[in-house]
C-alpha cells in the first residue's frame, strides 16, 4: 500500500461568503423627486408663471447636479478596490 497526501480543502475555506444585500436609500431619491417636479410644473402655471418657471428650472438644475454628484461618488468608489 502506498500512502498519499490528502489535499482536500473544505469549500467553506475557499469561497467568500457575500454579506446580505441592503437597500441603498441614496438611489431612491429620484423616485421621490419625480412627482414633486411634476407638481411644481403644473400647480402654479396660471397664477404665478414667472415664479413657477424659476422654481421649476432650479429644481431640474438641482436634480442634474445631484445626479452628477451621485455618479461621481459611485465612480470614486471603484478606484478604491
Amino acid at each position: 500500500m502506498s500512502t498519499q497526501k490528502n489535499d482536500f480543502q473544505p469549500i467553506q475555506d475557499t469561497v467568500k461568503i457575500k454579506p446580505p444585500r441592503k437597500l441603498n436609500y441614496e438611489y431612491l431619491q429620484p423616485l421621490a423627486a419625480a412627482p414633486i417636479i411634476g407638481l411644481i410644473k403644473f400647480v402654479g402655471r396660471d397664477r404665478y408663471p414667472r415664479v413657477n418657471a424659476a422654481l421649476y428650472g432650479l429644481t431640474v438644475g438641482a436634480a442634474f447636479i445631484h445626479g452628477a454628484y451621485m455618479l461621481n461618488k459611485s465612480y470614486g468608489n471603484l478606484d478604491e478596490r
